[in-house]
């Protein structure tokens, strides 16, 4: 008995329906695409250096999404160390404050993660930890001091922990206290 296969589909029209909707969908990011020179229907949209959104991805993009994890990841590192500086410190405070040598810290943390000194440029840079010069060199800086630009339970509070640590001092609001920007 033969077998008579019968596909279902809506014809040419919805091929062509579906087709009409991908280039129109094409037209309008081109037509928003700050790298495009198409000169469709309508007025463009183009960004200039004073744009708001100017050399950041879309937020919906794939690149946004790497971009938020890689904060995550930059952020983690982070906490982790500020937490090492206190724990490891060669000075400490009675309000929760720390500090350690370059040295001694690059000999604890070599065996955790290879990427020490970027880590300690980072919590600069988000303002969690203070030390002196640009750059710090294995043997060179190994003198140079970090310390803790806040107390432990400050720097806590920060990362949206409970400031538990004892002897780690009264947490102190800042104007930006939040640990992304």
């Amino acid at each position: 008995m033969p077998v008579t296969l019968r596909l279902f589909h809506d014809g040419v029209s919805s091929l062509t329906s579906k087709f009409n909707a991908r280039v129109k969908q094409h037209a309008d990011y081109q037509s928003n695409c700050a790298f495009s020179d198409w000169q469709g229907p309508g007025s463009t949209y183009k960004l200039t250096k004073y744009s708001e959104n100017y050399g950041r991805p879309d937020p919906n993009s794939k690149s946004a999404a790497r971009a938020r994890e890689a904060q995550l990841s930059i952020m983690t590192e982070i906490r982790h160390l500020c937490y090492m500086i206190f724990e490891c410190a060669e000075w400490k405070s009675k309000d929760g404050f720390a500090a350690i040598t370059f040295g001694r810290l690059f000999s604890i943390y070599k065996n955790i993660s290879d990427k020490l000194v970027g880590t300690l440029l980072r919590a600069r840079k988000h303002g969690f930890l203070h030390f002196e010069g640009e750059m710090l060199y294995q043997r060179r800086d190994d003198h140079k001091i970090i310390e803790l630009s806040s107390n432990i339970n400050s720097i806590r509070a920060r990362f949206g922990e409970r400031p538990l640590v004892a002897g780690g001092g009264e947490v102190q609001c800042k104007a930006d206290d939040s640990p992304g920007r």
